[in-house]
């Protein structure tokens, strides 16, 4: 159980509902109750006033070349993303200037009906070029499974990712319940590869079948 560092004047009854964003006393209550699930927590400094920090673990989805000319989201066969793991403690991950890899968090998620999870880069990673969501910054209600970064090097240089390096954090906003994520990256426990979204196989199937190139 982690401690509680004093009761916060949000509460949690009916009386003093909890703010619409969760600070840290109603997230340390809401840990311990089981209601939101991140784990494991290494430390409890990772808990912050508004957010808890997220650690990298060691799988990578890495982009492959393939003798396609290029990545067509409507394709059946998505065949160009690598799944591999490092060592923990071992050889950092080297991601190239310029470069986008697939990470995951150390933590398995669960969030209740009634929460949004926003996922966001740490400012200290992000000042060095990397980014570490690329759309992927909401977690919808209802979802568990560890959450998938799209993590890319916008700077000039290589940096080096270490598992368990905290990269991003979490915050939880307060919402109305509503109907819990069955989507198809529901329970991920490993990089999901995204499936084919039929409304672009609709799209591609009515579009000229000969995509266009820039010069």
């Amino acid at each position: 159980m982690i401690n509680n560092v004093g009761e916060e004047s949000g509460g949690g009854d009916s009386h003093n509902p909890e703010p619409n964003i969760l600070t840290k006393e109603s997230i340390i209550r809401r840990l311990n109750e089981r209601s939101i699930v991140v784990d494991p927590l290494l430390e409890d400094r990772q808990i912050g006033s508004v957010s808890i920090d997220m650690r990298l673990d060691n799988e990578f989805g890495e982009f492959q070349s393939t003798r396609k000319p290029m990545i067509d989201p409507a394709d059946l066969v998505l065949d160009y993303v690598k799944i591999s793991e490092i060592d923990f403690y071992g050889e950092p991950y080297s991601l190239q200037a310029g470069h986008f890899v697939l990470g995951k968090t150390f933590e398995y998620v669960s969030l209740p009906s009634d929460i949004v999870g926003l996922l966001e880069g740490r400012s200290s990673v992000g000042r060095q070029g990397l980014m570490v969501h690329v759309t992927a910054g909401v977690v919808d209600p209802g979802f568990s499974g560890h959450l998938v970064f799209e993590l890319a090097n916008v700077g000039k240089m290589p940096i080096l990712l270490y598992p368990l390096m905290r990269i991003a954090r979490i915050t939880f906003v307060k919402t109305n319940s509503t109907e819990e994520y069955r989507g198809k990256f529901a329970i991920q426990l490993r990089i999901k590869i995204p499936s084919v979204d039929a409304d672009l196989r609709k799209i591609r199937k009515m579009s000229n079948p000969k995509p266009t190139t820039s010069s």
